[in-house]
């Protein structure tokens, strides 16, 4: 595994000099280089990274909201509509229009 698709997208965690503390004496040594930071990409059948999110070594990620990003995508795909901040599927979506987001708003106001 050569991590190639992690160089390209800057999620490697770089050297670093480290110390460890064995409980008897401290060591110094260097971490890093090729770790893996924890990266999740959602990218369109253009190419296009539509979403992208690296955490640090300890949070790990959600596969249920890269789930429910994937249907947001396909929603506007199919229908043109953006999709709201906890949007899920079958819930309504909005136009991409001020008259859009008034009409969203007045139905869906007590629902946010």
């Amino acid at each position: 595994m050569d991590k190639s698709i992690a160089r390209q997208y800057d999620v490697l965690l770089g050297t670093q000099e480290a110390y460890v503390d064995t409980g008897e004496e401290d060591i110094e040594t260097t971490v890093g280089g090729d770790v893996t930071l924890r990266g999740s990409f959602l990218i369109d059948d253009e190419g296009t990274i539509r979403h992208s999110i690296v955490n640090d070594l300890p949070l790990g990620r959600n596969i249920d909201e890269m789930l429910r990003l994937l249907d947001a995508l396909d929603h506007h795909n199919a229908h043109g509509e953006v999709c709201p901040a906890g949007w899920t599927e079958g819930k309504t979506a909005m136009k991409p229009s001020n008259d859009g987001v008034k009409e969203y708003l007045s139905q869906e106001a007590d629902n946010l």
